[in-house]
Formats: C-alpha cells, sequence, structure tokens
C-alpha cells in the first residue's frame, strides 16, 4: 500500500505547477489545475482498466489497454468546457468505475523475479522520463495552454514506471494489486489539483502550489492512518 500511496501522490502535477507558476499567470495555474482536477476520472480509469487486463494479458498489453482507456477518457474531457460540474462529473465517472472493478482480499506476497529484478536502472529511466515530460510541458505551457497543460501533466507517468519495476521485481500480479489497493490514495491527487484551482486567484503561485501540497501531504498521511487503522480491527 505504501508504494501506491507513493505513486498516487501528485508528483507529475505538484512538480509541473511548480515550474509553471514562474511562467504563467494565477489564471492560468487555476484552470490547468481544474482540468487536472477533473482528470481524476481518467486516472481512476486507468488504474482500474490495467487491474482488470492483467488478469488476462501480460505487462505491455495490459498496459496498452489502460492507456488507450485513458486517452477515451482525456478525449471526453476534452470535449466539455472546463468547468467545475464537468470536472467533478468526470471524477465520479471514475470512482463509479473503480468501484465497480475493485477487487477483494490482500495482495499476493511479493516474489522476487530474478537476479536482474533488483537492478537499478529502471528506477534512473523512470525518474527521467518523468523529468523530461513535466519539464516539457512546463516549458511548452504558453503554446499549448491551460487544458493541454493540466492534461498532460495528469498522464501516468510515475504509475506506468512503478507499475513496470513492480511488476520486473514481484511479477505481474502483484503489480495490478498494489494499483488496484491504490486507488483511495488517489484522493492527494484530485485534493492537490482541486484546492489549487482555488487557491491559484488569492495567493500567489508559489503560496498556492506550496499550501496545496501540504495539503496532499496531509491527506495522503490521512489515508495512510485510515488504512493502518483499518487494517488492525
Amino acid at each position: 500500500f505504501m508504494a501506491g500511496l507513493l505513486m498516487t501522490f501528485p508528483a507529475n502535477s505538484g512538480a509541473g505547477f511548480a515550474l509553471i507558476m514562474f511562467e504563467q499567470p494565477r489564471e492560468f495555474l487555476s484552470t490547468a489545475a481544474l482540468v487536472s482536477f477533473a482528470m481524476t476520472g481518467p486516472i481512476l480509469v486507468f488504474m482500474s482498466a490495467y487491474v482488470v487486463a492483467s488478469r488476462w494479458f501480460g505487462f505491455l498489453l495490459a498496459l496498452g489497454i489502460a492507456l488507450a482507456l485513458w486517452w477515451v477518457g482525456a478525449v471526453l474531457v476534452l470535449k466539455f468546457e472546463s468547468t467545475l460540474p464537468h470536472a467533478f462529473a468526470s471524477a465520479a465517472v471514475g470512482v463509479l468505475i473503480a468501484i465497480a472493478t475493485a477487487s477483494r482480499g490482500r495482495p499476493p506476497a511479493p516474489q522476487p523475479q530474478g537476479p536482474t529484478a533488483n537492478a537499478w536502472w529502471p528506477t534512473i529511466a523512470r525518474a527521467v522520463l518523468g523529468g523530461a515530460m513535466i519539464a516539457a510541458v512546463a516549458f511548452r505551457s504558453g503554446a499549448i495552454g491551460p487544458t493541454w497543460s493540466g492534461l498532460l501533466l495528469a498522464f501516468p507517468t510515475l504509475m506506468c514506471g512503478s507499475a513496470w519495476i513492480l511488476s520486473r521485481r514481484f511479477g505481474d500480479r502483484f503489480a495490478a494489486e498494489t494499483l488496484a489497493k491504490s486507488k483511495i490514495a488517489l484522493l492527494s491527487y484530485a485534493s492537490f489539483n482541486l484546492a489549487l484551482h482555488y487557491a491559484a486567484g488569492p495567493l500567489s503561485g508559489p503560496q498556492a502550489v506550496g499550501v496545496c501540497t501540504l495539503l496532499a501531504v496531509a491527506v495522503s498521511a490521512c489515508v495512510a492512518y485510515g488504512r493502518h487503522a483499518g487494517s488492525r480491527r
């Protein structure tokens, strides 16, 4: 669960907005954050689709199916005006799909996959790929606009990389079940972006991003505490 908590933390959007805030006005941040919040729905669809597809297919095909459905969700988000009701509707659809596809029971125990499973280079590759995408979106934000900036910062780069590493180290089933048990942890991502949508107006860019990051940390801590308390019952 802790691995899932880390992979659902708004690292991509947080780092991206931390760069964008020096380049764009507050209104830009607010709109982009609202789009990122709306993408909570497609991200939950991605997680659910990967978990379900991994029951029948290998890692790459399951990941491809999940990413294809993420893009379907992204296209639907783009088709509607960036308003709070539309954003909540998108998130609500993702929540319903996540509930409908929820698995029961504990994840399987980790099963190391061999001597190459602990290689360090996949972690480095994940960090480099994620950082490159964040930097590209941030520095091209003025050209692509707030809607596309918010959407691309919601691309599940960290989840894809983490699922790949978990799959290599502990097996496909363990990776899928880790994502399945991590859906509730996406609350930190959603709370960060929704709070930033509101905070980017009255607060300066750095203040808004800083406050919302602290909020995301607090939400993650509450989710972790709730999960720990629930497991002791």
